[in-house]
């Protein structure tokens, strides 16, 4: 990967469902607005070079392949899909993906890092290998001191992708 590359993470924009306002408490007042802040600030932030692991959720489950690809096809960067549990007609699309998962584990540097929708309860090393996850809307449960767990999602996020740095802050030290 290139230097100028940056890699991203991010989850749960249920890009199209207008439920997700209310359900996730989301401050947009319908869903148009919704999905234009999301993928402005998406464009903001990642350019084309850019790779973005996305950790499920993205899109409403009754978008036709003509919604999803808009919404794809909207998003600046190389995405790689881990998909989640709202996800099942995205991955008939994948054209757009540079791969589909349903867990990951990558090494950034030399931090390794395990990336899934759903929150893992338990892995191994996890005071030092990162697990990066969505799903959960930013409601689980504070960890014990030292665990290197982050939800990735919009929510916790300011409705933005996160960068390596901005991990680093929130979980630590990269591993040596």
């Amino acid at each position: 990967m290139d230097k100028k590359t940056k890699i991203f993470f991010s989850a749960d924009q249920h890009f199209g469902q207008k439920t997700a306002i209310s359900y996730f408490t989301r401050p947009f007042k319908n869903v148009n607005c919704m999905d234009n802040t999301l993928i402005d600030n998406w464009n903001k932030v990642v350019r084309s070079c850019d790779v973005v692991y996305h950790l499920g959720d993205f899109v409403n489950e009754e978008a036709t392949k003509e919604e999803i690809n808009y919404y794809l096809n909207s998003l600046n960067g190389r995405i790689v899909f881990i998909y989640g549990n709202h996800d099942n007609k995205l991955l008939k699309v994948s054209e757009r993906f540079e791969n589909i998962y349903s867990r990951k584990t990558i090494l950034v540097g030399k931090q390794k890092i395990i990336l899934r929708h759903k929150a893992l309860s338990n892995w191994k090393n996890k005071n030092i290998v990162w697990h990066l996850h969505g799903h959960s809307h930013g409601n689980l449960p504070k960890r014990a001191k030292g665990i290197k767990i982050c939800d990735v999602g919009v929510e916790c996020w300011n409705y933005k992708p996160v960068t390596m740095r901005q991990l680093k802050r929130k979980l630590g030290k990269f591993v040596v």
